[in-house]
């Protein structure tokens, strides 16, 4: 018994009901290839242990609160080698007893001249024209102004060293004596100034050292773990998109279709085989985050792993429309992905993102890597003790994540339809019919033509007493602006066998009658009658009991699930508008009977990868019979003779019985 319900609440029960069945089939098929999902899982934790030992140097190296043991001022003094030759000027008083000082310091002569030009001279002269391979360090003292002393070394070793050098470290500061005249001289200032003498110690101790300052260090890093998570997150992904290639090309989603399952639905439930398989390595992705940056929460971690994973699925989604082989699908999604990630880091390194601050959020739903190293780079900064207060830098990646997934969810939608003749299942339509839309006014007054008096010319002599299975009056359809049925005018009787034939270049007259008897599409002009009743937008004959079933060719069953799940799927889709106990009462009563039929009790419970070309034969004309049908409609006979025999064999046990079409 079948229960009323209004026109929202039973769009919302319809889907509902075929998700939930979907989700349930993903279940089965991600449950029984576990294999898979461990060699996954196994190679994501190889690429996710290698970036925790890149990140290992720069991230995970603590900082060195004293790196060297601490110099004193006698240490730094004695540095000095005594073939360096110290000059000052000008030579006037306090700077000479401030040199002196620092003379007796260094241990060592010091020149002294007016300016620094007799300084230059008196080094010439000492050379007599030759090359000197000693060390140069000139004291210059500045006019000091409210008591500061000013005063600037030159060292021509340190000169020499930074034109070799892109940055000098502490030690060559000491080689080359340039602290240790500091120190002298800074000494003597102290001494000089005091009243008193003063007493001190001086040391030099290095300041912290974090790898976290070489910003050389940290890029290379970070490109590194993005190129190891992109690649270990891709396996997943070229997983779920090689399954939707593999069931659209095998008439599946064809299959769901003419029993009236949404799109949605059916890209939804491969989302969640999708979802299934990424939950784990996505964990496993947050774990290995928090143990290379440490200072983050595993759930926000988890949200940026996913929602990047998401967008990853969507576009091998959207990737799957255009092949019907798995493996040129996923090559494809491999070289796109990886080329998007090396842009990322291209525009990363030349901070062309910082530079461009307004098209930032433009470029992460471009380039979804670049989000992600975005949100790595505020991980990084954690590194350096900041609180974590610029949410809105990770919250950028995200949003536009969303938007992306939303729009590419939208364009998967679009493309059903869209794509071309041969893919879009129900025939091609424009893309401003999908996107405007228009529900049809039920209660609309129709123009009822005047007839011609002719009409009886297109009718086929039969017996009046004989009915009508199938009736087609003057339909025509169009797509994309070409006419593939022109005023079509026949009828199907009962107990007949009917096959309709046509060359290969007919293929879109065939498909689009396939079509308009499947519900999958309906006509512009023109009525399609159906045991007695009319065939219009909204109603679905497959999903009606005693009225038509459809079988498919063995290709389309799911390889995963038994010859059981199969009818109890193709079953509760089929009634979806019925109460639980319904569903529940029927199907063990019409599934054990034709488990019995067919010939299959003894292999209900195998999988069908596992069974021969008889039983899967078996089974079609099972998921056929399932509603008890009065029209069968047989899909075209495939290239295997043992499945054609089958079939045949059926259609002539029970032509008598039911009407059957071929196409």
């Amino acid at each position: 018994m079948t229960f009323v319900l209004d026109s929202k609440k039973r769009r919302h029960l319809h889907m509902q009901r075929h998700l939930k069945l979907l989700i349930w089939k993903s279940y089965l098929q991600r449950q029984r290839r576990w294999q898979i999902l461990l060699i996954e899982t196994l190679f994501a934790g190889v690429f996710f242990v290698t970036s925790v030992f890149i990140a290992k140097p720069v991230f995970l190296t603590p900082i060195t609160d004293a790196p060297g043991a601490a110099l004193t001022g006698n240490a730094i003094l004695s540095a000095l080698q005594k073939r360096t030759i110290v000059g000052y000027a000008p030579n006037t008083n306090p700077y000479d007893k401030v040199m002196k000082r620092a003379a007796d310091l260094l241990r060592i002569k010091i020149l002294e001249g007016r300016s620094e030009s007799d300084l230059n001279n008196l080094l010439y002269n000492k050379s007599q024209g030759s090359p000197l391979n000693n060390s140069v360090i000139w004291v210059i003292w500045k006019t000091s102004d409210y008591d500061i002393w000013k005063f600037s070394i030159k060292s021509s070793e340190l000169a020499r060293l930074e034109i070799q050098e892109t940055k000098l470290s502490p030690e060559q500061h000491l080689s080359t004596g340039f602290l240790s005249v500091q120190l002298a001289v800074s000494q003597a200032i102290v001494e000089h100034v005091s009243k008193t003498t003063p007493k001190f110690e001086l040391s030099l101790v290095a300041m912290p050292v974090s790898p976290l300052m070489l910003q050389p260090a940290v890029k290379r890093a970070l490109a590194g773990i993005l190129l190891c998570f992109t690649v270990a997150l891709l396996p997943p992904v070229l997983e779920i998109e090689a399954l939707v290639v593999t069931e659209s090309a095998s008439q599946l989603k064809r299959a769901l279709r003419i029993r009236d399952v949404s799109f949605s639905s059916i890209y939804v439930g491969w989302l969640m085989y999708a979802y299934l398989t990424a939950v784990p390595i996505c964990l496993l992705a947050s774990i290995t985050l928090i143990l290379i940056f440490r200072w983050i929460h595993l759930l926000f971690a988890f949200i940026i792993v996913l929602a990047y994973k998401t967008v990853l699925i969507m576009l091998a989604l959207i990737m799957a429309m255009f092949h019907n082989r798995a493996w040129i699908a996923c090559t494809w999604t491999l070289l796109f992905t990886l080329m998007q990630t090396f842009i990322s880091e291209l525009l990363v390194h030349h901070k062309f993102d910082i530079e461009n601050k307004a098209l930032t959020f433009v470029l992460q739903v471009i380039l979804p890597p670049l989000g992600l190293v975005h949100a790595f780079n505020e991980f990084a900064l954690l590194q350096t003790g900041r609180e974590f207060d610029n949410v809105v830098s990770l919250v950028y990646p995200i949003l536009s994540w969303l938007l992306m997934i939303a729009f590419y969810f939208f364009l998967l939608m679009m493309l059903q339809r869209t794509i071309s003749f041969e893919k879009a299942i129900g025939g091609q339509v424009p893309w401003k019919t999908v996107i405007f839309k228009k529900s049809a006014d039920m209660n609309k007054l129709h123009r009822i033509e005047s007839l011609t008096g002719t009409e009886r010319d297109n009718l086929q002599a039969v017996d009046e007493l004989v009915a009508k299975a199938i009736s087609f009056r003057n339909v025509s359809k169009s797509m994309m602006g070409s006419v593939v049925l022109n005023n079509v005018t026949f009828d199907v009787y009962r107990g007949e066998f009917t096959m309709i034939i046509a060359d290969r270049n007919q293929y879109k007259t065939i498909a689009t009658l396939a079509d308009l008897f499947t519900g999958l599409t309906f006509a512009d002009k023109g009525t399609i009658n159906v045991l007695g009743q009319e065939l219009r937008p909204g109603s679905n004959f497959m999903n009606v009991p005693y009225m038509t079933g459809f079988c498919h060719r063995n290709h389309f069953l799911i390889h995963d699930l038994t010859v059981e799940e199969h009818l109890i799927l193709f079953l509760e889709i089929c009634l979806w508008h019925e109460t639980n106990e319904n569903i529940i009462e029927y199907s063990q009563v019409r599934i054990r009977q034709l488990l019995k039929e067919g010939d299959l009790e003894d292999v209900k419970d195998k999988q069908i990868k596992y069974l021969d070309v008889y039983y899967q034969a078996q089974l079609c004309w099972a998921i056929a019979l399932l509603l008890e049908p009065r029209i069968i409609i047989i899909d075209n006979f495939s290239m295997k003779p043992a499945y054609d025999k089958i079939i045949k064999d059926k259609i002539m046990v029970s032509c008598q019985l039911m009407q059957l079409l071929n196409n």
